[in-house]
């Protein structure tokens, strides 16, 4: 999603190459722009009538419980230090190597995506925290937003999450800041993904549909 968001790191625009269909290479660059090139890519369908352009890029291998530990070990270190006793479950947990170990304390991760020209470099995290204990919702939920994604999840507390514990609980998206906005050219999509296995995960795809104005043949031409 990096290089679909044009975001860039300390070395640049990340790239995704594939080699395996004619040297195919999909980069990111300055105003906005993403550079696809090469020939005959079956991870690139045209569309010429509706101008959408359909990218199947190959998904880095992961393991899809490190991924939660990821995002509440970055929401532990925002979480306000008079807090952090509830969440000492939660330390030890994503302090462990063993994935396998400790999974009970894994939940879902929501992701949302809004359709529409977002600037790259648009990073936020957030910690939101339950207003009373009526509530049938987790404590403590977390939110990364970058470019047009938000993933959201929430912490582990057996203390702070008592109320909800054996029951079914409704866990509701956070907006996107730009859905507040009219940038969006359609409707969020939120997907939920299943976080708890402690495997490494390969030969995952991004599908990806971009809109564009023209298209230019530059068959021939040097550097097309």
């Amino acid at each position: 999603m990096r290089v679909l968001a044009r975001i860039p790191g300390k070395n640049g625009f990340p790239a995704v190459r594939l080699d395996h269909a004619g040297g195919w290479r999909i980069q990111g660059g300055s105003a906005g722009v993403l550079n696809i090139t090469g020939d005959d890519n079956p991870a690139f369908v045209e569309d010429e009538q509706n101008k959408l352009v359909h990218i199947k890029q190959p998904r880095d291998p992961y393991t899809p419980i490190g991924v939660v530990k990821a995002l509440v070990k970055m929401a532990l270190t925002i979480v306000p230090e008079e807090e952090l006793g509830a969440f000492r479950d939660a330390m030890r947990w994503i302090g462990d190597p063993d994935h396998a170990a400790g999974r009970h304390l894994a939940h879902p991760v929501l992701e949302t995506l809004v359709p529409g020209d977002v600037p790259s470099r648009l990073f936020a995290v957030a910690v939101w925290r339950r207003k009373h204990d009526r509530l049938n919702v987790p404590y403590a939920t977390f939110t990364l937003t970058y470019a047009n994604v938000i993933l959201q999840t929430f912490l582990p507390s057996p203390t702070l999450n008592a109320n909800i514990a054996g029951k079914t609980t409704r866990v509701y998206r956070f907006p996107h800041i730009t859905e507040l906005i009219p940038t969006a050219t359609g409707p969020s999509l939120t997907t939920h993904h299943d976080m708890s296995g402690a495997e490494v995960f390969k030969g995952g795809v991004v599908e990806a549909a971009l809109s564009f104005d023209k298209r230019i043949d530059r068959k021939g031409q040097s550097g097309s």
